[in-house]
């Protein structure tokens, strides 16, 4: 069903139990959708994606706004209905009113506003998101002190939060989202705008989340580094499609382009330069700075020929390490409009946007 602007159209939030729906079943992936075409109008924010998750898997959304991350989400939470494609979510239908409702009352959604209510203390917060599922007395009672203890704030229960700081809201927002004990539960952006230690408490929530009784959590973030330690499998979102999925590890090695590595000496000149140019299996050198050189290699034995080179023109080495690709560089790459070479090949000498910007000298011995 579709508005007559041809955007899709939003359904009720309302999740109470239905009793009349049976559970489903626990077998099979816990989303499974190919085909999905979501659009705004004439905007296409959806363009054919298919999507995979599994139970018990932390999945990562990645891709610049716009790229059709909300859209995914509201299609599998059962906010919206799709303009063609199919998905089971947890082995449900999300087309069938019956299955929809089922869906709602079995996930968690933690949006990137949580919107609060900051007149409440953090128990009455949770109290009152636990009604809209149809618990009440002892089971939400226990179901709230558990869920304070797990995010830490059983000590603050009865204080407004509308005193809490950054950190502690979103704490108290993924506690929200699990009180229906979802078995699916879709993070937007948890981290933002939190300092260090408060996203590290956060990802370890998350850690935990997966962790508890095969629980599949969907993680939409710009946070690479946060990707890159919590997921399992990432998908990179461009204008709706899909342009890479997989582990991080994978991923960053399907698409590492050239093979690079730093060296640093103590001082440079032009013998040790012309030298370390001519050496077997350098490909290219780049002078980074008075002490520094940044090569591009052909081959395994590159590196140690270089060194080997340098050391013979004089040139006392200090450093000299492999510079692994992370999964922030393959979606620089990805996300801004590059893509593989032929059958997922890396791109000939790194491909489009394979310079070194300000993030290639990271790391101090191997991976960065």
């Amino acid at each position: 069903m579709y508005n007559k602007a041809g955007g899709c159209v939003r359904e009720g939030v309302a999740a109470a139990a239905d009793p009349g729906v049976s559970a489903g079943s626990a077998e099979g992936p816990a989303i499974e959708a190919s085909g999905l075409v979501g659009r705004y109008g004439s905007t296409v924010a959806l363009d054919g994606l298919d999507v995979h998750a599994e139970r018990g898997e932390v999945l990562g959304l990645l891709g610049h706004n716009g790229a059709g991350k909300t859209t995914l989400v509201r299609i599998l939470g059962c906010l919206l209905l799709p303009h063609a494609g199919e998905a089971r979510v947890l082995g449900r239908d999300i087309r069938d009113p019956a299955a929809r409702r089922e869906i709602r009352r079995r996930i968690g959604v933690l949006p990137q506003d949580p919107g609060l209510y900051d007149r409440l203390t953090a128990a009455e917060n949770l109290f009152s998101h636990g009604l809209l599922y149809g618990l009440s007395g002892p089971t939400l009672a226990r179901r709230v002190d558990g869920l304070l203890e797990l995010v830490g704030l059983q000590g603050v229960r009865r204080s407004q939060v509308g005193t809490f700081s950054g950190g502690m809201k979103k704490r108290l927002a993924i506690a929200r989202a699990l009180v229906n004990d979802p078995e699916l539960v879709f993070l937007d952006e948890p981290t933002t705008n939190l300092d260090p230690e408060a996203a590290h408490a956060v990802h370890g929530h998350i850690v935990a989340l997966a962790a508890q009784g095969g629980r599949t959590v969907v993680l939409c973030t710009h946070n690479l580094n946060e990707a890159e330690r919590l997921c399992r499998r990432v998908v990179i979102l461009r204008q709706g499609r899909e342009v890479a999925s997989g582990s991080p590890q994978e991923l960053e090695r399907r698409f590492r382009g050239a093979r690079r590595a730093e060296i640093t000496v103590r001082s440079l000149d032009e013998a040790a330069l012309k030298a370390v140019r001519s050496a077997p299996g350098v490909a290219g050198v780049e002078v980074a700075g008075p002490k520094c050189l940044r090569l591009e290699l052909a081959g395994e034995g590159g590196l140690p020929a270089a060194v080997a080179a340098l050391v013979a023109a004089g040139a006392e080495v200090t450093r000299a390490v492999d510079v692994q690709p992370t999964l922030e560089d393959v979606y620089l790459r990805l996300a801004s409009g590059g893509d593989a070479g032929p059958d997922g090949e890396p791109w000939p000498g790194g491909g489009p946007g394979s310079g070194w910007g300000g993030s290639a000298g990271r790391g101090g011995g191997g991976r960065r």
